[in-house]
Parts: C-alpha cells; structure tokens; sequence
C-alpha cells in the first residue's frame, strides 16, 4: 500500500459518513441496490457450484438459504435473553 492509498479503515469510514448523510429514501435504494447485488453474486456462485442448473433453480435455493437466514434470526430474537429479546 502506498502513502496514496487510502487504508481499510479509511475507506470504511467514508462509506459511514456517505451513508449518514443519506436521506432515509436514499438509504432504503442503496439497501435495495445492496440486496440486488449480493443476490446476482449469490445466484452466480451456486450457478458454478452446480453446473448444468438452470437460473430458475439457482433463484429457488437463494430463496430458501434466505428462509433459513430469517429461521435463524426469529429464533435468536425468541430466546430468553437473545440479542433481541433482553
């Protein structure tokens, strides 16, 4: 890295400043932009990791790792003392 490079951290906290000067209508775009991206990244990868599947069939085991993910953050939010239930 060059004394021009801007370090990890540096990056990061400009992203932090760029995403609170963001209107609130800003931030639910760039969420839903973020969402779209790591879902095309997401559908690419289980593509490679299973040649010969069709994009029908990657979208639909996208669909239910997120079903797991939800599964696994209601269940967190239920226990006694869990992050979101103190």
């Amino acid at each position: 890295m060059t004394d021009s490079t801007p370090s990890l951290d540096e990056e990061y906290l400009e992203k932090v400043r760029r995403a609170r000067a963001m209107s609130p209508g800003e931030k639910l775009l760039a969420g839903e932009i973020l969402f779209r991206e790591r879902e095309r990244a997401a559908i690419a990868e289980i593509l490679e990791c299973n040649p010969g599947m069709s994009r029908e069939g990657a979208l639909e085991i996208f669909k239910q790792e997120l079903a797991l993910e939800d599964a696994a953050d209601q269940s967190v939010r239920t226990i006694p003392g869990g992050v979101l239930n103190p």
